[in-house]
């Protein structure tokens, strides 16, 4: 009995206990999620940040997908919802990489799925590429004659290229599809007329075009003296029938040798090689340019008469003359006036004195003269009433070999220019250099004066300022460097402070000099 009992309680305890473990509900398994491979195309124009595709994924059990690239995401990016951009910084180029393969990972959590997505890349035509550019040809080129090629000219996607003149000037030119320029038929450059042309030139691809200006520069044959850069170029005016004209020369050296070309305006062309007499006759009064080229290495006006000396009215061209004088070149040509662009060739010249002497009507910018070799310009612009010293302020340097320049501005009432900064460390003589220079009103003591220097009536009647002349006498006296027994002509000129009261005593008691002409002011 008692093992029946026990045979029972056991079993209704293994009943409690097995019914125990299956009291909770079944845990169920996580499904994975889904994705499928993908393609998709894109231009190759879009700018970063773009939409290339977004991509899309199931979850059987509804959970929330994240998204990212696995490997190499080359230039794109995703974001965690799937959105599939051009990342920042980059470009596409169907020329380089026409498609693009990237894994994409999504993942729910806990269990993640891959796709491969390719990206295929489309292509945007690309417009022609070609620059400005431009060329030279010559006025006596060909008619049909091809006279350039373009340079510079291309297609990113090498499409084959057409070419157009889109703007001609006057149907001057035409163009091939090799892009070569061509002188138009039936016509002609003449730089006299033009002395350059522009077109436009179109480049085509088929489906897009570009414009780029071309300009041609007509270079000049040269078929006279008057278009010779070389020419040395005057004008002369004739005022009666068979009128004479002499150039003047000088034939007393004879180390100057003359062999030169001159065309007399007039269609007469003549050679000359020897110094003397050069004359002309013209038939009828007018104005007329007169070319020398060659070997003329000095004129000299003053040889000729003073009405021949009338005649000459302009400078119109240096050309390339080697000068080897310039001492009375213009001197009494009272019209004389100053049209030259280029500058003479001085490397030979050390003596300009009286070259525009009585010129009265010269007037020109002599900045860029290079007159470093010259040692005297004593009246060079003596009496040449209408210069005013334009661009001689930049000869600093220039004159420090001149040794005289006296007389040099002496009765040219415009004379105004501002040669402060002159370096004079080699001049002896300024003589009369600023008398009756009326309209020169400067101090001249930044000068470093030379023991003995000739300063003879120097400042007779120039129009520098009292004040002026008080700095010029104070920086003189306390100046180190200011030679001893110097006479001065001051004529006209007037002191007032008292500090240059000082100073001019200064200078008679202490330094020997004597001042003649100038007053004191009179309060």
């Amino acid at each position: 009995m008692k093992l029946k009992l026990l045979l029972i309680v056991s079993i209704i305890a293994f009943a409690l206990h097995s019914c125990s473990k299956d009291d909770g509900p079944k845990e169920e398994a996580n499904n994975p999620p889904s994705i499928s491979d993908k393609t998709v195309s894109v231009s190759e124009a879009i700018t970063p940040g773009t939409t290339v595709g977004t991509l899309t994924a199931t979850d059987a059990d509804d959970d929330t997908l994240t998204f990212s690239i696995t490997g190499n995401p080359g230039p794109f990016k995703i974001s965690t919802d799937g959105v599939l951009t051009l990342a920042s910084g980059q470009t596409l180029d169907f020329d380089v990489t026409n498609s693009y393969t990237i894994t994409v990972s999504v993942s729910d959590g806990t269990d993640s799925a891959t796709a491969t997505i390719t990206i295929n890349v489309t292509n945007v035509n690309e417009a022609p590429e070609i620059a400005d550019q431009g060329f030279e040809a010559s006025e006596d080129s060909e008619s049909g004659a091809i006279l350039y090629t373009l340079l510079d000219v291309s297609d990113p996607d090498g499409d084959p290229l057409t070419f157009e003149i889109s703007a001609n000037d006057n149907g001057l030119f035409a163009i091939n599809n090799d892009g070569e320029i061509s002188l138009a038929e039936g016509q002609s450059l003449d730089y006299e007329t033009a002395t350059s042309h522009q077109i436009t030139v179109s480049v085509s691809d088929g489906t897009d075009a570009t414009e780029a200006t071309v300009t041609i520069t007509v270079t000049n044959v040269i078929e006279s003296l008057f278009e010779d850069p070389d020419s040395f170029i005057l004008k002369l005016e004739t005022s009666t029938e068979n009128e004479s004209m002499e150039i003047g020369t000088y034939s007393e050296d004879p180390d100057l040798v003359y062999d030169f070309e001159i065309d007399w305006g007039d269609g007469t062309l003549e050679q000359i090689v020897s110094a003397g007499s050069v004359n002309h006759i013209y038939a009828s009064p007018d104005t007329y340019l007169v070319a020398i080229k060659g070997m003329f290495p000095r004129i000299m006006m003053h040889a000729a008469s003073e009405e021949d000396r009338q005649k000459l009215v302009g400078i119109e061209q240096w050309g390339a003359i080697e000068w080897e004088s310039m001492s009375y070149a213009f001197y009494g040509c009272y019209n004389l006036e100053y049209n030259a662009t280029d500058n003479p060739n001085l490397s030979k010249v050390t003596d300009m004195s009286s070259m525009f002497r009585d010129a009265t009507a010269f007037y020109g910018d002599l900045s860029n003269w290079d007159v470093s070799t010259v040692t005297n310009m004593s009246y060079m612009f003596a009496g040449a009433e209408s210069y005013n010293g334009y661009g001689i302020d930049d000869w600093q340097e220039d004159v420090a070999n001149v040794t005289t320049m006296a007389h040099m501005f002496d009765g040219a009432t415009a004379f105004a220019g501002d040669i402060r900064d002159w370096n004079v460390v080699l001049l002896s003589d300024m003589s009369s250099m600023f008398k009756n220079a009326t309209s020169f009103i400067l101090n001249l003591s930044s000068w470093n004066l030379n023991d003995g220097i000739n300063m003879s009536n120097a400042f007779d009647n120039s129009g520098i300022l009292p004040n002026n002349y008080d700095d010029m006498l104070f920086d003189w006296a306390f100046n180190d460097n200011t030679p001893d027994n110097i006479t001065v002509g001051v004529e006209g000129l007037i002191y007032c402070d008292s500090n240059s009261i000082y100073a001019r005593n200064h200078l008679i008691n202490n330094k020997g000099w004597t001042f003649i002409g100038d007053q004191e002011c009179q309060n």
